[in-house]
C-alpha cells in the first residue's frame, strides 16, 4: 500500500478583495506519510490557518480561489462535488481548531453537541421529523452515550458524566480542548489537522495537551499536520517540519535537520527570536510580513533578509536539496 496520506501539489489560494487579488498561498507543496507528524511552522498571518482549511474546504467560494490540487489517499478533494467530499469531512479528516471554547455551542450542552455530531455527520440537511425521530431513539442514544464517555476518558476527562451535561462557559480553556479532541476522534479519522490546538491554553496545560496527542497519535494510528508558530512545540513534537513565510515555503526536511543546522535566512531568524532562558540576547527580524495584494517580486522574504543579492528581488529561487532530506528556497544554496 502506498504510504502517502496527504499530498499538496502548487497549492494557490486568492481572495478577490476590494484593493485587488490577494495571494495568501502561492504554490505550495506538502507531503504527509501514515503515521507521520508535519509541523507547519512561520508568522502569524503567513497563510498556514487557510491552508489547513482549504483541505477540509471551509473557505467560501468566492471570494476565495483555490487553484491545483489536494490529494488524500489518492482522491483529488477539490475535484469532488460537496456530496460526495461530505464524507471526508469530520470522518477521514478532522480538525482541532485554536479556540475551544469559541468552536462549542455556547446554549447546547456538551452531550446535546456531541450527540448531534454523532448521529448526523455525513448528512448535509437532516428533515425536522428526521431528526426528533432519531433523537428519540433511546437504544441508539444510550449506544451513542457509551462511545462518547469513552471518548472522553481517552482524552483524560475523568468525571465524562459530569462534563456531558455542561455548558461551553462551566469548561475550563484545557477541558474544552479535550472535547474538541474528542469529537474530533469520534469519525475514526485517518488524519488530524491541529490548527494551533494550544495557542489559548497556559504553558501547564499546553503540556498535557501535547503529550496526550501524541499518546492518541499512537493509540489511533493518526497521522497529524499541526500547525504552529511555537517553536519548541514544532522541534518536540514533529517527524518532519515545513517552514512557510508570507505563503511560501522555504524552507523543509527533517525535524532534527531543520533546528541543528536552519538554512534559509528567515528560519534563522525565527530561531534567534527564541528567548534563552540562560538570558543570552535574542535578536528579531526586522520588518513585518507584507502585502498579499501587492507582493515582493522574487523572494518574498528579500525586503527583511539580512543576506540578499540583487538576484533575490527579481526571481523567486527555486526549491533545492542542500543536505539528504533537507530543502531550500535560497540563492545562498544555489537555488536557481
Amino acid at each position: 500500500m502506498d504510504n502517502r496520506l496527504l499530498s499538496i501539489e502548487n497549492l494557490k489560494i486568492s481572495f478577490d478583495t476590494s484593493s485587488g487579488i490577494a495571494r495568501v498561498v502561492d504554490g505550495v507543496n506538502l507531503e504527509l506519510d501514515r503515521g507521520e507528524v508535519v509541523t507547519l511552522v512561520g508568522e502569524t498571518g503567513c497563510g498556514k490557518s487557510i491552508l489547513l482549511k482549504s483541505i477540509l474546504r471551509l473557505l467560501a467560494t468566492p471570494p476565495s480561489i483555490i487553484e491545483n490540487r489536494i490529494v488524500f489517499e489518492g482522491v483529488d478533494l477539490l475535484s469532488l462535488e460537496d456530496s460526495q467530499f461530505i464524507k471526508y469531512r469530520g470522518s477521514k479528516i478532522s480538525y482541532i481548531p485554536q479556540s475551544p471554547q469559541e468552536s462549542l455551542v455556547p446554549v447546547f450542552t456538551v452531550r446535546e453537541q456531541f450527540v448531534d455530531l454523532l448521529l448526523f455527520r455525513g448528512m448535509k440537511r437532516v428533515s425536522r421529523p428526521t431528526y426528533y425521530g432519531m433523537r428519540s431513539n433511546k437504544k441508539v442514544i444510550g449506544e451513542i452515550t457509551e462511545k462518547i464517555i469513552k471518548l472522553l476518558r481517552d482524552v483524560r476527562i475523568s468525571d465524562e458524566n459530569l462534563v456531558l451535561d455542561y455548558y461551553p462557559f462551566q469548561l475550563s480553556g484545557g477541558m474544552a480542548q479535550r472535547v474538541l479532541i474528542a469529537m474530533a476522534l469520534s469519525g475514526n479519522p485517518s488524519l488530524i489537522l491541529a490548527d494551533e490546538p494550544t495557542t489559548a491554553l497556559d504553558v501547564t496545560i499546553q503540556k498535557q495537551i501535547t503529550d496526550m496527542i501524541n499518546d492518541l497519535r499512537n493509540k489511533y494510528k493518526l497521522s497529524i499536520l499541526y500547525v504552529t508558530h511555537n517553536l519548541g512545540l514544532a522541534r518536540e513534537i514533529s517527524d518532519r517540519v515545513y517552514i512557510m513565510y508570507a505563503g511560501k515555503i522555504v524552507e523543509n526536511g527533517i525535524s532534527t535537520g531543520i533546528f541543528n543546522n536552519p538554512l534559509h535566512p528567515y528560519t534563522k531568524g525565527l530561531l534567534s527570536s527564541v528567548p534563552k532562558l540562560s538570558g543570552e540576547k535574542f535578536r528579531g527580524i526586522e520588518g513585518t510580513i507584507p502585502s498579499y495584494v501587492g507582493p515582493p517580486t522574487g523572494c518574498r522574504f528579500n525586503p527583511r533578509c539580512p543576506v540578499a543579492i540583487k538576484a533575490c528581488s527579481e526571481k523567486e529561487p527555486t526549491m533545492k536539496e542542500v543536505e539528504k532530506n533537507h530543502f531550500v528556497s535560497c540563492y545562498a544554496y544555489g537555488g536557481e
